[in-house]
């Protein structure tokens, strides 16, 4: 293990295997076999949905009139999670503590961004409703966003300190946390 978390540190993001590990979860070969299967279940049970049409993004980012249904990738985790319990609790403990020299390249923050256009994706579905405007449906795309930057921050204080910096969502978060300890 000791091994395996002194090559993800030194920032080594190639897909090759060391001891059995990729480097992230979304870089294992079965992680990815499993999200290829769900994608091929998906087209298989829905052949009237091209790739692209409604039901493809809301599969791809999340379904706007359905907030408790997976996307390919929450799928694909749970699958892993569920098929590999021990291997993804040493991927999670890796990936929580990894800094990245490019803060997209990192899992945890791709996931919080996947998080946050979900719920803005499921706020702008709700525009059909006629009480809904435009300008309310992006204040809690907003708001959405906040949230999981707030979430981020308390769970991976190491990682938002490093990228706070380079990214506006996690500084502004660190504020807001800051100034509600005080």
């Amino acid at each position: 293990m000791t091994q395996i978390t002194d090559r993800l540190s030194e920032g080594n993001q190639t897909n090759d295997l060391q001891d059995g590990f990729a480097v992230g979860l979304e870089q294992d070969p079965t992680y990815l076999e499993l999200q290829a299967q769900i994608q091929k279940q998906w087209e298989t049970h829905h052949p009237e949905s091209p790739k692209f049409s409604a039901g493809w993004q809301d599969f791809m980012m999340g379904d706007t009139t359905n907030p408790q249904a997976q996307t390919i990738s929450s799928a694909a985790r749970a699958r892993y999670r569920e098929l590999y319990p021990e291997r993804f609790i040493q991927y999670k403990t890796i990936e929580s503590k990894r800094i990245y020299q490019d803060l997209n390249s990192d899992p945890l923050v791709r996931t919080f961004e996947e998080a946050s256009t979900v719920q803005a994706n499921r706020n702008f579905g709700d525009y059909r409703e006629p009480e809904k405007t435009l300008e309310r449906l992006s204040s809690l795309g907003v708001a959405a966003r906040m949230q999981q930057w707030d979430a981020f921050c308390i769970l991976y204080p190491e990682k938002a300190a490093a990228y706070a910096a380079g990214h506006e969502g996690i500084r502004a978060a660190l504020e807001r946390i800051g100034n509600k300890n005080k």
